[in-house]
C-alpha cells in the first residue's frame, strides 16, 4: 500500500459564524481533505472485498497462525474503515492523522475479532455479530477518541499560551514600576500564582524564542 504522504491540513476548529475569508479558507481545507482521502481510497479500489465464506474461511485460518490470512482480512477493511473518516473531516485533525488512527484501530480490531472467533471456536460464546460490525465500531470510537485528546490538547495549549502573555504583561509593567527586571518571587506574588508555575510558564517563554 503506497503511504499517505500528503503534508497535515491545516485544523479548522471554528464555531459559530466567521469572516466570509476565514469561512472561505474552512471550505478549501475541506475540500482539500476530501480530495486527499478520495484519492487514498481510489487505491484501495483495486482490493477485492471477501465473501462472507471467504473470510470465515480465513478467519480460521488466521486464529489457527496464518499471518497471510490475517493480512487479506485487514486488507478488506482498509476500504469500509477509511470511508468512516470522511464523517470527521473539518474536525480537529488532519486528514493523514486520521488515516493513522483508522488504520492502527483496523489492525487491532481484526486482532481482536480474530482471538474472540477463536475462542468461540473453543466453545465460548461469541460475543459480536460479525467482522464489519465489530471494525466499524472500533474506527468510529478510535477516531472519537482521538479528536477529544486533541482538542483537550489544544485547549491545554491555548491556556498555557495565555497564561504565558499574562506573565509576560506582568513582567513588563513590573519592569517599568522597578526601573529593573521583576524576580519570579515577585511576579507570584503579583499574579497570585505559585512560584513554581511562574518559573515554568518563564521557562516556557524562553524555549518559544528559541
Amino acid at each position: 500500500m503506497q503511504e499517505e504522504n500528503a503534508d497535515r491540513e491545516g485544523r479548522t476548529g471554528h464555531t459559530g459564524a466567521g469572516s466570509p475569508e476565514t469561512d472561505a479558507g474552512d471550505s478549501s481545507e475541506r475540500e482539500t481533505a476530501e480530495d486527499i482521502l478520495s484519492l487514498y481510497l481510489e487505491e484501495l479500489k483495486a482490493i477485492r472485498p471477501l465473501t462472507e465464506a471467504e473470510e470465515a474461511e480465513a478467519l480460521q485460518k488466521a486464529g489457527e497462525g496464518d499471518r497471510g490470512a490475517r493480512e487479506r482480512l485487514i486488507e478488506s477493511y482498509l476500504m469500509p474503515s477509511l470511508s468512516i473518516v470522511k464523517d470527521f473531516i473539518g474536525g480537529e485533525m488532519g486528514v493523514s492523522e486520521m488515516i493513522g488512527v483508522s488504520n492502527l484501530s483496523l489492525v487491532t480490531a481484526v486482532e481482536e475479532y480474530i482471538g474472540r472467533s477463536k475462542a468461540a471456536g473453543e466453545g465460548q460464546q461469541e460475543e459480536e455479530t460479525g467482522l464489519s460490525g465489530y471494525v466499524r465500531a472500533a474506527v468510529r470510537a478510535a477516531l472519537k477518541q482521538a479528536e477529544t485528546e486533541e482538542r483537550c490538547s489544544r485547549q491545554r495549549a491555548e491556556t498555557v499560551a495565555e497564561r504565558v502573555n499574562q506573565l509576560m504583561e506582568a513582567a513588563r509593567v513590573m519592569a517599568t514600576e522597578l526601573g529593573r527586571e521583576a524576580s519570579p518571587e515577585e511576579l507570584a506574588e503579583r499574579l497570585r500564582t505559585p512560584e513554581e508555575e511562574v518559573r515554568a510558564l518563564l521557562k516556557m517563554s524562553v524555549q518559544a524564542m528559541e
